[in-house]
């Protein structure tokens, strides 16, 4: 109502106007009955005024609102498919930016461990034609499996040929068993000299060769794999202000936590500069809308919602 009222006064404010141009040339005599040229063209402006004010600035900025709609529709279902998408332990739900800290920190010293184990499974168990890597008396032993080597499923798949972390040489190479001693062991706990005698005994002294050392290159990798994921995962967020890029599980483990994600398929800077363009082009709209009824009820609050949940 209050924009059909603005054009009714502009309207009337505009035809007065004329009128009382008109009114004042012709009552000079000046021109007789005919209109000057002067005031020809002030009347074609205001005409032209008129149509600009009444027609064409209210169809502009509602294309303009259509458009800035559509961008704003777009932008925010690229928002809300960032962060980490596939984990079970998420319940569907995708974190697009950090919002505890320490449970973040912590969740990729756990996702090292699960990576950990996974690896010790695989050098137990093997994998497909791969047969297991671990010496036997080293894997049936209680003292290794109270390590809880858990199945990762593709692990080494997923890994790739990433691996190898603060190493020359990766956990899967080695930790892997000298064939003789797998060989001869049995034999040599029984007789010294039948069993392989000095030679026997020095390879038992190789860490891969003996509970003691297998223990220790075990509980060195799970140090290293904690601390990759970990330091990669605060990298990641910090790069993005707190944003996570978007990406998918690739391995859960048995907890149903993600053990391998994907790389990323968008950056998590990105989300930081779309939202910020987005929030600024909004705002801008509604801080350039100059009369009533220019406006068109932009939803900040969509904006906030679809980003940060119900407030």
């Amino acid at each position: 109502m209050m924009h059909n009222l603005k054009k009714t006064a502009l309207a009337l404010t505009l035809s007065m106007l004329a009128v009382f141009l008109l009114q004042t040339d012709i009552s000079k005599g000046q021109f007789g009955d005919k209109v000057p040229v002067e005031d020809a063209e002030v009347i074609d402006l205001l005409e032209q005024l008129v149509e600009k004010e009444l027609e064409d600035d209210p169809d502009q900025r509602e294309r303009a609102q259509e458009n800035l709609d559509l961008a704003t529709d777009y932008i925010l279902s690229l928002l809300q498919r960032m962060g980490r998408k596939g984990d079970i332990n998420d319940q569907g739900q995708v974190n697009v930016f950090v919002d505890n800290w320490r449970n973040f920190t912590l969740e990729g010293q756990y996702r090292g461990e699960d990576i950990w184990r996974g690896l010790l499974y695989l050098a137990a168990n093997g994998e497909g034609n791969t047969p297991p890597i671990l010496c036997q008396h080293i894997r049936e032993s209680q003292v290794f499996n109270s390590l809880q080597p858990t199945e990762v499923e593709n692990l080494r798949q997923n890994l790739g040929a990433y691996r190898k972390v603060d190493s020359l040489q990766e956990y899967l190479l080695a930790t892997q068993c000298d064939p003789a001693v797998d060989q001869n062991f049995d034999t040599f706990m029984d007789d010294f000299a039948a069993g392989g005698g000095w030679a026997m005994l020095d390879l038992l002294s190789k860490p891969q060769n003996n509970i003691f050392g297998a223990i220790g290159l075990a509980t060195e990798e799970l140090e290293k794999q904690r601390g990759i994921e970990e330091q990669s995962d605060i990298q990641e967020a910090n790069s993005g202000s707190g944003y996570l890029g978007r990406r998918q599980c690739l391995s859960t483990g048995s907890s149903g936590q993600c053990v391998v994600w994907s790389d990323v398929n968008i950056p998590a800077n990105l989300a930081v500069e779309i939202l910020g363009a987005l929030l600024n082009q909004n705002l801008a709209f509604i801080a350039n809308t100059d009369e009533a009824g220019e406006g068109f009820g932009i939803e900040i609050n969509k904006i906030i919602e679809a980003i940060f949940g119900e407030q």
